[in-house]
């Protein structure tokens, strides 16, 4: 009886851990997979790091809209990926000589929930939190002439121009303008491929060491000229 006792347990055993595994795999090398070090995330220093510079001039901002109640913008994957879209959209704009500014956007109606949501995200140079899908840049990012779906986890790239007018005075207040969307992309599994494919940003012009590379005549100044006013 005990012989007997032994092999099944033995059998429940090995089924358990093969059971175990399987998931194992497709969490972090499957389909599904989640870098392991994500795990630990909330243990160590973010990578990315904002500034608190504001710099007149072309800017580049990476948007992300979440929700503390819903599921997949809760995900375990999405710090994760958050980061390394704010992390490769800065590198692409210090290639630029552009700024570049990551907003974290909650779409929940308790602003405290939607601020708790954002700090176990990432890191954000600005936040906003409130109002569901009132929320003031909800509304400006999805408005009714924006064709693309109202949902969450979704993260946006914009480029535009900061400017910074002064008066006689001495007072000033910054704008933006000729705001253009570049990327949108929604779900958990549209930004993992995009991450995997290197984060690609259509619509910008080629990095400031593209250019000088790029051999111009001695003495053709139109068309240096030309080249950096691709930049601004």
């Amino acid at each position: 009886m005990r012989l007997k006792w032994s092999r099944r347990a033995l059998l429940n055993g090995a089924a358990g851990l093969a059971v175990l595994l399987l998931g194992f795999w497709a969490t972090y090398t499957g389909p599904m997979r989640v870098p392991l070090q994500r795990l630990f995330r909330s243990n160590r220093p973010a990578a990315y790091s904002p500034r608190h510079a504001t710099v007149a001039g072309p800017q580049l901002v990476m948007i992300y809209f979440g929700s503390a109640h819903c599921g997949w913008s809760n995900d375990r994957a999405i710090p994760g990926l958050v980061e390394r879209i704010e992390l490769t959209a800065l590198q692409r704009a210090d290639s630029l000589g552009w700024s570049f500014e990551a907003i974290g956007v909650a779409v929940d109606w308790v602003p405290r929930e939607g601020l708790e949501h954002l700090r176990k995200t990432g890191e954000f140079d600005e936040v906003a939190a409130g109002a569901n899908w009132a929320n003031a840049l909800v509304m400006k990012y999805f408005g009714e002439r924006q064709p693309d779906p109202v949902a969450t986890p979704q993260v946006l790239v914009v480029r535009r121009n900061v400017v910074k007018p002064t008066s006689a005075e001495g007072t000033f207040n910054y704008s933006a303008h000729n705001e253009q969307v570049l990327v949108r992309k929604l779900g958990v599994f549209e930004l993992q491929r995009w991450v995997e494919d290197g984060v690609p940003i259509p619509g910008l012009p080629a990095s400031r060491s593209v250019v000088s590379a790029r051999a111009t005549p001695r003495g053709d100044t139109r068309r240096t000229k030309a080249a950096q006013a691709r930049l601004q």
